[in-house]
């Protein structure tokens, strides 16, 4: 799920033709009275009763209070102002007829369009990795095998949608495509909804790509292949999406005609919106007041929960707010909300992952989940389409819940496709009937489960996780379209095991590569449906000679050491349950030996390793469970979940919990070497300060109590490193 902002605009007046083609009373008045040259300001909302005051009147009201009014939309009573913050708001608030006033962020920077990045036209390699088209396990896992979502267009508000994608050149509207970063104003011209450079300007063109990518026989095909997409940028140069752009997006589907639009953010600049604080309360009745306007005029919303493994229904403290600014921790309760995935009548979606152990459908780590706070989940570690990169490819696979809305987003196009008349109710009802309970998930944690799209006649399918199967090592197989309760046979040349369908004719296994399979490409059958695929040998696993199984380490730090191939590296991991305290690449020694120092809290562990060799790993190691016994109290935890922006890629939740000594003082260092970039956060409890070499924690915590703190990084790889925790 990506961080988006606005800009400002030293003229109102980007789109003559974008307002001239309005369908609804939207306003867009020239600059007047604006604040000083070089003048420090923010942007605002004015909320008045919905079409009782006129434009003209509010206009001259913010122009006499000192600022200048960017755009309103009468028709649901809201204006975009732009003022130094001053005495702006307390003006205002003496008219009778304003409702509300309030600011849409902290910082003072104005909006501007970003510098846009490289097209994906032009010859192209796809990844050895990457499944064939139509045999990616995410389509196939919930039924989205046939061609469908003609007629529909989708809008994609985010970071921009690449025109030159080869699997998306055909599919984009550019006369319904706007941008809506800078100030929330709309703006036709194409380099306003272009994408930016590198990843964080890829977000856009990935979501599109799973909403509607071609079925053109190379590259990837969307959900609802057949479907339209209308690119509605909403991010600033600094990768911010302010209150104002998400408003501007969705008014613009709704006057505009646009009946879907996938929202892969949240809005910034607070991780959690709350109605009782003074700074949050008017632009959040700015954005349900819009939500509320387009779902009347039959736009649907889909968003993204989040990527933080939070249970948004038990959320009581918010440390990652404001973002565009110095974080301060503050106490929020369950009537505070995410948006837009928060807002009334949004479908609100979580990510889905399939076990490397058992194939099973699961729900992804990274996933927000709570309930009341989902409506249905879908895949969310996805291949999909990318503006060229650095290093020339146009395909990139991304985690997030980011990447699980747009597969609804799909979904709602190929439901539309077939009965056009439903309204947004009616499809959210179907979206919502039709979805699979998910494996393990809880009572209502992931709303109504997987969502099933096979809509219309199925054919028989099977995806692949990745199209690289390695030997002695389960390989993820899902299926769709299959009769229902039968047993369909999978087949690898002269290998073969045994599937059960479930009612609706799918399934989710791994197919058992043996050691001795034969190298090369290689094709799996599954009944009348096939995919290529590549047979690899498997790196050599390592072996783990320390600590023994079950054993005691009466230490601050545990020594763990094993057995590889020389000059490879060797992914160590410590779990405690589904956390990981310790994650670490080490290399082998030429004598083939490893050593890993992790240290640990007191408690109970299992360590697990596995040989990394370029795109393949070695199967895992048999879990070896131990203890560590320590003079601390204080115990912890360290979560990693990926996060698209423009500083930063990755978040580092650390959780501190005293196991009952009357009070636990201790300092934690924590090791963020690995990683090129990482702010000072603001920690819940204590003092923060730098090291050489990272953080240090210094805090007190009574019995039983415990603390958080979250770290945005930038860690430069897909394959982010765990940070080394000290607690003294």
């Amino acid at each position: 799920m990506t961080r988006l902002t606005i800009v400002r605009s030293t003229c109102a007046v980007l789109a003559v033709g974008a307002v001239l083609g309005l369908s609804a009373p939207l306003t867009v008045l020239p600059a007047a009275a604006a604040p000083a040259e070089g003048e420090a300001a923010l942007n605002w909302v004015v909320n008045t009763a919905p079409g009782r005051t006129s434009t003209d009147t509010v206009a001259a009201a913010i122009a006499d209070a000192g600022g200048t009014m960017l755009i309103s939309y009468p028709e649901i009573g809201v204006t975009v102002a732009r003022a130094p913050e001053g005495g702006f708001g307390a003006e205002l608030r003496k008219l009778s007829w304003v409702q509300s006033v309030g600011p849409t962020r902290t910082a003072t920077t104005p909006d501007v369009l970003p510098e846009p990045g490289d097209s994906a036209a032009g010859v192209t390699t796809e990844p050895a990795s990457m499944p064939a088209e139509g045999t990616a396990w995410d389509t196939v896992a919930i039924g989205a095998t046939t061609a469908s979502g003609k007629g529909v267009v989708v809008g994609i508000a985010d970071s921009g949608v690449d025109a030159g994608h080869p699997d998306l050149a055909d599919r984009i509207d550019p006369s319904l495509s706007v941008g809506c970063g800078v100030n929330g104003v709309p703006d036709t011209r194409p380099e306003a909804w272009r994408p930016g450079a590198g990843l964080g300007g890829a977000h856009g063109t990935h979501v599109a790509g799973s909403v509607a990518g071609a079925a053109n026989g190379t590259g990837i095909r969307g959900v609802a292949p057949e479907a339209r997409v209308a690119a509605i940028k909403v991010d600033n140069q600094s990768g911010f999406i302010y209150p104002e752009a998400s408003i501007c997006a969705t008014m613009w589907a709704a006057q505009h005609r646009i009946p879907i639009v996938n929202h892969s953010y949240f809005v910034d600049p607070w991780y959690l919106w709350c109605a009782d604080a003074d700074t949050q309360a008017a632009a959040l009745e700015a954005l349900r007041r819009a939500y509320a306007y387009s779902r009347e005029q039959g736009v649907l919303n889909v968003a993204a929960v989040g990527n933080e493994g939070q249970d948004l229904a038990a959320v009581t403290t918010d440390v990652m707010s404001p973002d565009d600014g110095e974080a301060q921790p503050r106490p929020v309760t369950s009537s505070c909300l995410q948006a837009p995935a928060g807002l009334p009548d949004v479908i609100s979606v979580a990510a889905v992952d399939q076990d490397e152990t058992t194939g099973a459908l699961i729900r992804a780590g990274f996933s927000n989940f709570g309930v009341g706070k989902v409506t249905v989940a879908a895949p969310g570690i996805v291949w999909s389409a990318v503006p060229r990169q650095a290093d020339g490819s146009i395909y990139a696979s991304f985690p997030g819940t980011s990447m699980a809305s747009p597969h609804v987003a799909g979904l709602a196009a190929r439901i539309l496709s077939e009965d056009p008349a439903l309204t947004p109710e009616g499809v959210t009802r179907r979206i919502t009937e039709t979805a699979d309970p998910l494996s393990g998930a809880g009572s209502d944690l992931v709303g109504a489960g997987l969502l099933d799209a096979g809509t219309g006649t199925p054919a028989p399918a099977v995806g692949v996780y990745s199209r690289i199967a390695l030997t002695g090592q389960p390989f993820r197989v899902s299926g769709s379209g299959h009769p229902a309760n039968s047993t369909v046979e999978l087949r690898i040349g002269a290998l073969a095991q045994r599937v059960q369908t479930d009612d609706a004719g799918r399934f989710a296994t791994v197919f058992d590569v043996p050691d001795d399979a034969p190298i090369g490409a290689a094709t799996l059958v599954a009944g009348s449906a096939s995919a290529p695929i590549v047979i690899r040998t498997s790196p050599a696993a390592p072996t783990v000679l320390t600590p023994r199984p079950d054993s005691t380490t009466y230490a601050n730090s545990t020594r763990i050491t094993g057995t590889g191939v020389p000059g490879t590296l060797v992914r160590v991991r410590v779990a405690d349950g589904e956390l990981t305290p310790y994650l670490r690449f080490i290399r082998v020694g030429e004598d083939g030996r490893w050593t890993a120092t992790a240290p640990l809290p007191q408690g109970r562990y299992q360590v697990t390793a596995r040989t990394v060799a370029g795109e393949d790993a070695s199967a895992l190691t048999a879990p070896v469970p131990f203890a560590v016994h320590t003079a601390s109290a204080l115990s912890y935890s360290v979560q990693i979940s990926p996060q698209s922006g423009p500083q930063d890629d990755t978040l580092v939740r650390v959780d501190l919990t005293n196991a009952g000594a009357s009070a636990g003082a201790g300092t934690v260092d924590i090791d963020l070497s690995a990683y090129e970039h990482f702010p000072l956060p603001t920690p819940s409890v204590g003092e923060i300060e730098r090291t050489d070499r990272g953080l240090r924690w210094t805090l007190t915590l009574d019995s039983t109590q415990k603390a958080q703190l979250q770290i945005p990084v930038r860690a430069g790889t897909d394959d982010p490193p765990f940070p080394v925790i000290t607690v003294k």
